[in-house]
């Protein structure tokens, strides 16, 4: 399965192009991601010929980024619908972190600022080297705090360090953003199924528009 993916969750952009679960070439960049896709997408210079399918992290992340990486992908596919596999983010996350750690089993927490003085956690649970999502919820420091296993491997985050949470700062911490290449290998080791309606595929935000709130009564995400 050759396959494109984007990743734009966070401040790092980042392309890939692969086999299964093989990264053959990735480009990735920090900054504004209105700024960058198309700059990236170029140097990238998928072959649109060999292409099957096309991967997105999903998010909880940046807003704007997440916008920007879906229109993007929703534009390129346009004339040439292709399905197209959506990976939360967090997965890459721990995925990476479980990578750098060699942690085949684990529980790695990925954690982000969710604003409002709450945090965004999603436990992942790492088995045989593939991650689930076990729960996550956005809440102050002190009950996320509660919920933590007491055999909690790595943090993981991409906007804190053990400095800015002194709370966690006994834990190992692992800085890192999610990576397309991750996106794409997840994907297909993950047999996660794809979506061929271009319609259908919709980030995932720590907090939803307000719109989307309204409508759905679901202020945020929970537990």
């Amino acid at each position: 399965m050759h396959w494109f993916a984007i990743e734009t969750s966070s401040r790092q952009v980042s392309m890939a192009v692969g086999t299964d679960a093989t990264c053959l070439r990735e480009r990735f960049a920090e900054g504004d991601a209105s700024r960058l896709v198309e700059r990236l997408y170029c140097e990238l210079n998928p072959n649109w010929q060999q292409i099957e399918q096309c991967v997105i992290g999903q998010g909880p992340g940046s807003y704007n980024g997440l916008r920007v990486g879906y229109a993007f992908l929703k534009g390129l596919l346009c004339p040439t619908p292709i399905p197209v596999v959506e990976v939360p983010s967090p997965l890459l996350l721990a995925a990476q972190a479980a990578h750098q750690f060699a942690l085949e089993d684990a529980a790695v927490l990925v954690l982000n600022n969710a604003r409002r003085n709450e945090l965004y956690g999603a436990m992942i649970r790492m088995e045989g080297g593939l991650p689930r999502i076990e729960w996550e919820t956005v809440a102050t420091k002190e009950i996320l705090r509660t919920k933590l296993p007491a055999s909690l491997n790595a943090i993981v985050s991409y906007d804190y360090a053990p400095s800015d949470l002194p709370i966690f700062k006994e834990f190992r911490w692992l800085f890192m953003q999610p990576r397309a290449a991750m996106a794409g290998a997840l994907a297909c080791r993950l047999n996660l199924a794809a979506n061929p309606r271009l319609s259908q595929i919709e980030p995932r935000y720590i907090r939803p528009p307000v719109s989307q709130a309204v409508t759905t009564g679901n202020p945020s995400i929970s537990s």
